[in-house]
């Protein structure tokens, strides 16, 4: 900052022997009250001068706890964030891991990933889950030097709705991997297309998933003494300290004081007891209690906060998210602003509904399977019956097309002949 906070202000009076508040003149016994009330004058505008300073100029840990106070408070918020590099067997390269087929060995061509996120969020009751946003995110995966996107899509939720659409999905992971031309076929006849809105399939199944919820809700209740309790918690702990002072900074527009931070992973560990505590007889807690299971391993290091010097709320924050049982690291850049501020969330007016997706999808693969990609005399379904590779025309290498074969009679695996059902009859040709 321009200046450095002390944590505590200090008022410094001059001392009397070496600069004299009167004159050294003589002066009646009678008039020696005038010494005290001159002395009494500066210790009140000394004190004054120290409870304005302290009511203008807060300390780093008012600062500090101020802006925790006020998390809980927050209704609206735009939201940036950059997750980056991940390194290790770590929970986000398990989910993106996920998302690739079973047969591809992906993990070995991963050497880093990149997740980005940027939305707005309007939250009315985090707990009632009454809530809308607006997210973008994307994956990316950095192979052997050149960022391969592996996913990027959006999605809006709106009045209880629910809609999204998938912009880019990248499965290649070099030539161990080769995607499968149908999932490429059939992710093509929704690229882009928002999916969202109501029908008979995605209303029955909402409905079973709220009717479920609201039974648990009703039998464990989360009420207005456990939130309370919840926000005590939090405001009573010392997860966080200051370790740093920096200088002053604009962030997002606005003047913010910039602060290192220490994390007390014991306090974090109470925090999360304390919690589970609360929680336990609400449908939020867990029947054996350790519901916080996966949050205990996680310690913050080299944590930085941007805070709004006007608002004491948090700005922007840097972070790395260490993980002591798989030993990796996620590097984390979080960007907020927009604090307060009205959060315009549009729905799409195009969105298809889930069931139009399915009957485009299935639309696609019919006329995919009828095709003969790769002109060796057998449609895209034949191939998938007689197994044979749908990208070669000849898929044994023998010199003879796999259509030519099979219509003499021939497998066109390798050596042998087929029944008259197709199967395949393994005998020398």
């Amino acid at each position: 900052m321009n200046e450095q906070l002390p944590s505590t202000p200090t008022i410094t009076i001059p001392p009397i022997v070496s600069h004299p508040l009167f004159s050294q003149t003589p002066r009646k016994k009678s008039r020696w009250w005038m010494g005290v009330v001159g002395l009494l004058v500066v210790a009140g505008f000394g004190a004054s001068g120290w409870f304005l300073y302290r009511a203008l100029i807060p300390t780093p840990e008012e600062v500090l706890a101020r802006m925790l106070g006020n998390l809980p408070a927050i209704k609206t918020f735009h939201i940036e964030t950059l997750l980056a590099p991940i390194e290790g067997e770590d929970i986000f390269s398990k989910k993106m891991l996920e998302l690739v087929p079973s047969g591809a060995d992906l993990s070995r061509d991963v050497i880093d990933v990149e997740v980005s996120m940027a939305g707005d969020v309007e939250i009315g009751n985090l707990f009632e889950n009454d809530m809308r946003f607006f997210v973008s995110l994307s994956i990316s995966a950095l192979r052997e030097g050149v960022r391969e996107v592996l996913l990027a899509t959006d999605v809006i939720e709106d009045q209880g709705v629910t809609y999204s659409r998938v912009s880019a999905m990248n499965m290649s992971a070099g030539e161990a991997f080769d995607a499968d031309q149908m999932f490429d076929v059939m992710f093509e006849s929704f690229l882009n297309q928002w999916i969202g809105g109501t029908d008979d399939l995605t209303e029955e199944l909402q409905t079973k998933i709220e009717d479920i919820r609201a039974e648990k809700m009703a039998a464990e209740p989360l009420t207005d003494a456990h939130l309370l309790r919840l926000r005590e918690t939090w405001e009573a702990s010392t997860v966080f300290s200051i370790s740093k002072m920096y200088e002053k900074e604009i962030v997002n527009g606005e003047e913010a004081y910039h602060y290192g931070l220490m994390f007390d992973a014991g306090a974090w560990d109470d925090v999360l007891d304390r919690c589970e505590e609360i929680l336990a007889d609400t449908y939020l807690g867990s029947e054996d209690g350790t519901w916080s299971e996966d949050l205990r391993p996680y310690v913050l290091e080299n944590t930085e906060v941007w805070i709004s010097t006007s608002r004491y709320l948090p700005l922007r924050v840097t972070t790395t998210l260490f993980d002591t049982e798989k030993d990796s690291r996620t590097h984390v850049d979080i960007s907020l602003s927009a604090y307060g501020d009205p959060v315009v969330i549009t729905a799409p007016t195009d969105a298809i509904t889930s069931m139009e997706m399915l009957k485009q999808m299935l639309t696609a693969m019919g006329e995919y399977m009828k095709e003969d990609s790769d002109g060796d005399g057998l449609t895209n379904e034949e191939e998938v019956r007689y197994e044979t590779d749908v990208q070669n025309p000849d898929s044994d290498g023998d010199g003879y097309l796999d259509g030519e074969e099979v219509e003499g009679g021939y497998d066109p695996n390798g050596p042998g002949v087929l029944t008259k059902g197709g199967r395949i009859n393994i005998v020398p040709k």
